[in-house]
């Protein structure tokens, strides 16, 4: 986690848009984090399986919202 930070922390500073949201539960490569693509129950995590709509909407700001939808 602390070399994402670092990462995020750079982007900010060379005033790159960027989101960044660290969620309380979960592993990373949990895919959408749902029904549809866990591959075992714990990686179904209804908090986490947000960053799809919460990339979603991040990437509509360029205003281009049809290009994201969900």
């Amino acid at each position: 986690m602390a070399d994402t930070a670092a990462f995020v922390q750079q982007l900010l500073l060379a005033k790159v848009s960027c989101e960044f949201h660290l969620f309380e539960r979960g592993v990373h490569d949990m895919a959408l984090a749902d029904e549809t693509s866990a591959s075992k129950p714990e990686d179904v995590n209804a908090e986490a399986a947000r960053w799809v709509e919460l990339a979603a909407a991040w990437l509509a700001l360029d205003g281009s919202p049809e290009a994201y939808e969900i």
